[in-house]
């Protein structure tokens, strides 16, 4: 991509451009782009390093910017549309999305990558049979295209059309055996109950979900779990402090904005980066940890009032090493506070949905395990899913 003002800059200050932004330097990336392009307002690859470190950062205003200033100088980019529907995805503007990235399919009808996020957004719209077959055009177009299989099989699944799903998660696992999340959900949908869900899949599911996460959950899913648990601390507690509050899997910090207040000193931890620096931004956690619970709670001075984990368990299904690790590392006398999805009957199993559900049973069991009091049990429901509110249970247990 060239100049178009007879300025050209050096290769190699467009070699350091991009190896600031490949390395992983965003922030410097993205200020050198704005320097360079002060001498070079031409050269269409420092707009597109722009936009890229612009939509890193989700500064979505200045990417689309940058996209659009790129596609003025290369009308006829299909990779210009296609990152300017990426950054519309992020953004929640489908409509808009879909329309760019179709843009680019018209361009080179050969990009499956184009295909394969136009197929994203439609899902995401609830276009399902439109998004299947955005799917298998980026396969025809890159027959290896995991992902493509991946999140057809969820469309599929979204359908009711379980055995279409199934073939295709086995699709995915053709090309690349060890994948998570087709190894998980094939295991979901031929009524397998593991002990556990693979750590890989939940931090590649919720970094994946961390732009639309907040958006998706409380405007259009109804998401109560934060409120209600803070609701059920803050009655037995209605003129003190909580303490110190652990937040298990603090994700985003929903649970912060409820709590803010409430605490002396608030620390999250959570398997997702992404989540985490959107959690940073709020400014509501005395501290912030990257890293795996139960390794946190194996290796961390575990000192706190209070441990929190809202809808964080439906990611577990034996929850004997949580347990154990809270009653036998945390220094002082506390509570734990969590949301389950609810099952009748005995023990758990995994849902078609990838989650598990646990029985009030199965949880009374670990308590007399592990040496913990019921102090209040409720079901509730958590959230919508397909249109119905999901019944959870809500516990909080002393030790």
């Amino acid at each position: 991509m060239q100049s178009g003002d007879g300025q050209e800059p050096r290769d190699e200050q467009l070699r350091h451009l991009r190896q600031l932004y490949t390395q992983g330097h965003v922030q410097e990336a993205l200020a050198r782009a704005e320097q360079l392009l002060e001498r070079h307002p031409k050269t269409v690859e420092i707009w597109f390093v722009r936009g890229a470190a612009s939509l890193r950062l989700r500064l979505f205003d200045r990417a689309i910017e940058s996209y659009r200033q790129a596609q003025a100088l290369e009308p006829d980019s299909a990779e210009i549309h296609y990152n300017i529907g990426t950054v519309l995805k992020a953004k929640g503007e489908l409509e808009a999305a879909i329309a760019s990235f179709r843009k680019s399919i018209r361009l080179k009808p050969w990009l499956a990558q184009a295909h394969y996020n136009l197929g994203n957004a439609l899902k995401d719209k609830g276009n399902l049979d439109a998004a299947i077959e955005s799917y298998k055009k980026a396969l025809e177009e890159k027959p290896d295209h995991v992902q493509a299989y991946n999140n057809m099989a969820a469309a599929l699944q979204d359908q009711g059309n379980l055995e279409a799903a199934k073939a295709a998660y086995a699709g995915a696992l053709r090309i690349q055996p060890d994948n998570a999340n087709a190894r998980h959900h094939l295991a979901a949908l031929s009524g397998f109950t593991p002990k556990s869900i693979p750590s890989g899949y939940v931090e590649k599911l919720f970094d994946k979900y961390a732009e639309n996460f907040e958006t998706s959950l409380q405007q259009h899913l109804d998401y109560r779990t934060p409120k209600l648990i803070t609701q059920m601390m803050m009655s037995q507690m209605p003129d003190a402090s909580l303490g110190r509050v652990l937040d298990l899997g603090c994700g985003t910090g929903l649970a912060g904005l409820e709590l803010q207040g409430y605490v002396d000193r608030l620390t999250g931890v959570d398997l997702s980066r992404g989540m985490l620096d959107i959690a940073r931004e709020k400014g509501l956690y005395d501290e912030l940890a990257h890293d795996d619970i139960l390794r946190f709670l194996a290796e961390r001075e575990l000192d706190f009032d209070y441990l929190v984990a809202t809808d964080v368990l439906i990611y577990f299904g034996d929850l004997s090493e949580i347990f154990s690790l809270i009653k036998s590392r945390n220094k002082r006398p506390a509570r734990l506070v969590f949301s389950t999805e609810h099952m009748d009957g005995t023990g758990y199993r995994l849902e078609q949905t990838g989650r598990y559900a646990h029985s009030r049973s199965y949880i009374e069991d670990l308590c007399e395990k592990f040496g913990y009091d019921v102090v209040e049990f409720k079901t509730c429901d958590l959230r919508k899913e397909k249109g119905v509110y999901l019944t959870g249970g809500l516990y909080m247990l002393a030790f």
